[in-house]
Formats: C-alpha cells, sequence, structure tokens
C-alpha cells in the first residue's frame, strides 16, 4: 500500500539517502534509466507504482548539476538536509501541484514533474488531496489499506502503521 502512494523502501523509512541498504535513487535509476529529453531528470516512460518515476528527486542534492541545485534550493526552499534526508521535509512537499505558484511550477517543471500526477504521488504522497479526491485518483485502496478512514483522513491523524518499517508492512 506504501508503494501505491510512491513511498519507495527509504522515502517510507524516512531514511537519509545513500545511508540505508536500500538507496531509493538506485531503485529509480534501475527501474527506469533516464531519456531524453529530459535526460537524468525524468525517468522512460516505464513507471513506478504507475506513475512515471522522476529520478532527480532521488538523486543526491550534491548529485545535481549545479541549476537543478539552484532550483531546487532558490525556487522550492531546498537545502541538501531538506533534498537528501527523507524524514526531513522542506515546505512545498505539503502543498498539491494544484496549490503551488507559478514560480513553484516551473521549478518543479525543470526538476521532471511535468504534470500532477508525478508531483501528487512523489512529492506530496497525495497529503493535499480529500478523501474523495484519493477516489478520483484511485489510490483511496491504498490509503484504506494503510489504515485510514475518511474521518482519520481528514483529520490528519497518524494511524498506526506510520511508525511501521517498510519491509514489515504486510501485502
Amino acid at each position: 500500500a506504501a508503494e501505491c502512494v510512491c513511498f519507495p523502501e527509504s522515502v517510507w523509512d524516512q531514511d537519509t539517502m545513500g545511508t540505508s541498504e536500500f538507496d531509493a535513487s538506485d531503485f529509480c535509476m534501475a527501474a527506469n534509466p533516464p531519456t531524453a529529453p529530459f535526460s537524468g531528470v525524468l525517468c522512460s516512460a516505464m513507471t513506478i507504482y504507475g506513475v512515471p518515476c522522476v529520478s532527480s528527486r532521488y538523486t543526491r542534492f550534491n548529485r545535481l548539476n549545479l541549476l537543478l541545485r539552484a532550483t531546487a534550493s532558490n525556487l522550492l526552499g531546498y537545502s541538501s538536509s531538506t533534498w537528501d534526508d527523507f524524514s526531513n521535509q522542506a515546505n512545498v512537499e505539503t502543498k498539491s501541484y494544484e496549490s503551488l505558484n507559478i514560480v513553484e511550477l516551473g521549478a518543479a517543471f525543470a526538476l521532471g514533474y511535468i504534470d500532477d500526477e508525478r508531483w501528487d504521488c512523489y512529492q506530496n504522497h497525495y497529503n493535499e488531496y480529500s478523501w474523495q479526491d484519493l477516489d478520483e485518483a484511485f489510490v483511496q485502496d491504498c490509503a484504506v489499506e494503510l489504515g485510514f478512514d475518511e474521518s482519520s483522513w481528514t483529520n490528519e491523524e497518524e494511524t498506526d502503521l506510520a511508525d511501521v518499517l517498510f519491509s514489515d508492512l504486510t501485502d
């Protein structure tokens, strides 16, 4: 269920990129090698969890090219710690694609988030969606599997699975 809302293991477990046995950057790149015109930013037409992967997000901050680092830090408010440490979320990650301002949209596009599907799944993990929006995005069943119901989702309550490691989640 965590995978259904675009939580690779390292992200779910809130690891720092490159410190866990499973590195999200290796995961994304191995599954979907980057192709033009977003070489190194947007993975190929293959998808992970049904949503095309954005490899730049799973690349360590210091390995991004200078333009992408500047875009992430100056326009979206990331630092190396908020980019590399999945437990240290940048404020922009709390916004749905629809809520991004024009500057944030441009920056998101430059990083490979060329549509709402990619942003809302990999960055926001549908957190700003209403219960009805989850149903329309076909991920409400995943939220239920993670222990949410309409009330707990709407009231932003944590479920019993919030502190469970990815490897301990059942399919």
